[in-house]
């Protein structure tokens, strides 16, 4: 069981952006670094511009040399986003760009909230990752993801379920409750439990 704030932080924020894919299935997926949207496709003119206002990239520019010798080790090469006017080192995300556009973007969840390198955020990591790990080696698998509300006399849940084709998946709970257990602290209205599961297949 996960009772820990930071951990309900991480599940909640990957609820939140699975929801968000299933409203807006056909329409490109977008994300906003200082009021500006950025996605994959756009010109990298177009996305510098616009993260020029409140940005800036570690390293400034990336040749096509450099990604020629990062393609043929099978990499690829990135730039950091940083805040433009802040002391403190701080990565908002990550961009690569291809062929003149972007090609990846990505950013960190919750990352104000809790410390990456927390034991607990560390052992959820790992726990849901060698519940999701098809084994050993590289593999893709389409998955099926639902994600649903329930209430209970005493509280309510949101429920993430990750399905593998065979029936084997991963289930992600959020439990709040109106009182806690009698004898149990305060904090344990808010739970978070990770299951594994065998249904049949989606």
């Amino acid at each position: 069981m996960f009772n820990n704030r930071n951990l309900r932080i991480i599940v909640t924020a990957i609820t939140l952006v699975s929801a968000a894919d299933l409203v807006a299935q056909n329409q490109p997926s977008v994300f906003y670094f200082g009021g500006k949207r950025i996605f994959v496709g756009m010109a990298q003119t177009e996305a510098l511009a616009a993260l020029s206002t409140c940005c800036k990239l570690s390293p400034p520019t990336v040749t096509e040399a450099q990604r020629q010798t990062a393609a043929e080790m099978g990499r690829t090469v990135g730039q950091l986003i940083l805040p433009k006017e802040e002391s403190q080192f701080r990565i908002l995300g990550t961009i690569f760009f291809g062929h003149g556009k972007v090609t990846n973007v990505t950013r960190p969840l919750g990352e104000e909230a809790y410390l990456p390198w927390s034991e607990d955020v560390l052992g959820f990591a790992r726990t849901l990752q060698r519940a999701l790990s098809p084994g050993t080696g590289d593999s893709d698998t389409t998955i099926h993801l639902s994600i649903r509300h329930e209430r209970m006399n005493n509280g309510e849940s949101e429920v993430l379920s990750i399905t593998f084709p065979n029936g084997r998946g991963t289930r992600i709970i959020l439990i709040s409750v109106g009182k806690a257990s009698e004898g149990a602290p305060p904090e344990s209205r808010e739970q978070a439990n990770l299951e594994e599961f065998l249904e049949p297949g989606p």
